[in-house]
């Protein structure tokens, strides 16, 4: 192209520059936002004849009842107001603005929903356990206003029964759940689940254990006996939960769960003679003592002769006051005159129990005559008994008695007597009349 001197080209560029913040995203809340309240967005724009789009996390601002948009028809701006916030609405939130020929991203913002720390809280009247057979009574205290509550136990419904009754204050957000009687099956973890037209809170969890008693009302003391031992026991078993047994006995303490037991050898020196048995369940308490002693019998006389007849049967036995006696082990001896020890075979036979012992002597001899002892022994001490025994020959007591032919001489001299004097007082009367 050829250029013509004096003139010149000239070419008009028209740019129309965006801002560097063309839309901007604020919030009329700073920080936390608490859930149940409200928050507003407010999108503005240098854009003319702009439209808006809101966008959170990312994706399309769902639908919902909670969600507000404002256009304002006098200025490029878009106001969003959450209404009430849900923990749900926490997220990243943006705003898109566009007109026909621009468009533009504001910047993020970033809403955070608080929750209270107990909005919803359950609370009991009993702390710890609870007794089979009482009452219990949960507090469901909301800070929901108009709530409506629902209860659970280990996550599913509470169920229906006369045992629950429960009552809902008109004049507060509390609801109250008493069970009444309380049974074993109670037990379980509680909830309460309070809601309103807009929000619903689930209470913290609160386990209810139920507690039932030993099967004896009582702690029991026992003292069994065996050939060289003593097994002590203290015994309150049964309950829930176990109960807390403590056995003492002689300066020595053992302690356990429902039961304790403990095995004392004869030749264990004994210098504190009780046992005494303590049980605690749940500051429930019971004790019992048994008070030992060395085997004695008040009935025995040391003195007292048992005569027979050689050939005779007999038998000595020995009875023992009381159980107290911790089961003693007996022994049995002839003094004849030094002590021989007797057991069970050939003709002696030795039967022992918790509190007597007998000697059977069968066919007995005349050298069998004499002293016997028994001798009872424990782990508190040992007591000898003497019984005697008077063993008569078979001659000498035949001579202390009348045979058979005397026996019947008498007889037949009795009634010739008796004949006799009739026989005269019949002549008597005839003589007179």
């Amino acid at each position: 192209m050829e250029l013509i001197p004096g003139f010149c080209i000239c070419v008009l560029l028209s740019l129309t520059l965006a801002p560097a913040s063309a839309t901007e995203l604020t919030s009329n809340a700073t920080g936390w936002v608490w859930e149940g309240g409200a928050v507003s967005l407010y999108c503005s724009t240098q854009l003319t004849n702009a439209s808006f789009i809101w966008h959170v996390d990312g994706d399309l601002l769902p639908g919902g009842d909670q969600y507000h948009i404002f256009v304002d028809p006098l200025g490029p701006n878009s106001t969003l107001t959450i209404s009430p916030v849900f923990r749900n609405n926490t997220g990243s939130y943006t705003c898109f603005a566009y007109n026909s020929t621009l468009n533009e991203t504001s910047n993020a913002l970033n809403l955070s929903v608080a929750t209270p720390a107990s909005p919803t809280e359950l609370t009991s009247n009993v702390t710890g356990w609870v007794w089979e057979g009482g009452a219990v009574s949960l507090y469901c205290s909301t800070q929901l206003t108009n709530a409506s509550f629902i209860w659970h136990v280990d996550g599913d419904l509470l169920p229906g029964g006369d045992q629950y009754h429960i009552f809902v204050d008109p004049l507060g957000p509390n609801s109250t759940l008493t069970i009444s009687p309380v049974f074993r099956n109670n037990t379980g973890s509680y909830t309460c689940f309070a809601y309103n037209s807009t929000l619903n809170e689930t209470s913290n969890a609160l386990n209810l254990s139920v507690a039932k008693p030993p099967s004896n009302p009582s702690i029991y003391c026992r003292s069994d006996g065996y050939t060289e031992q003593v097994l002590l026991g203290c015994f309150w078993a049964g309950g829930q939960p176990s109960a807390d047994v403590k056995l003492s006995f002689n300066g020595t303490v053992k302690e356990g769960k429902d039961e304790v037991t403990w095995t004392v050898s004869l030749d264990y020196e004994v210098r504190q003679p009780e046992l005494v048995c303590q049980g605690d369940q749940l500051g429930k308490t019971s004790e019992c003592k048994i008070v030992f002693e060395r085997p004695l019998s008040s009935s025995h006389n040391n003195n007292a002769v048992t005569s027979v007849t050689e050939g005779e049967n007999p038998k000595l036995i020995v009875t023992l006051n009381t159980p107290n006696s911790l089961n003693p082990t007996f022994s049995w001896f002839h003094l004849n005159p030094d002590p021989v020890a007797i057991t069970s075979g050939g003709k002696f036979k030795v039967e022992s129990g918790d509190s007597q012992s007998s000697l059977l002597i069968s066919n007995v001899a005349q050298s069998e005559n004499g002293t016997y002892e028994c001798r009872a022994r424990n782990i508190i001490g040992s007591t000898t008994f003497k019984l005697n025994l008077e063993v008569k020959s078979q001659e000498s007591s035949g001579s202390s008695r009348l045979s058979r032919g005397a026996i019947a001489g008498i007889v037949i001299g009795v009634v010739a007597g008796v004949a006799l004097i009739v026989v005269v007082g019949y002549f008597l009367v005839k003589k007179v009349f």
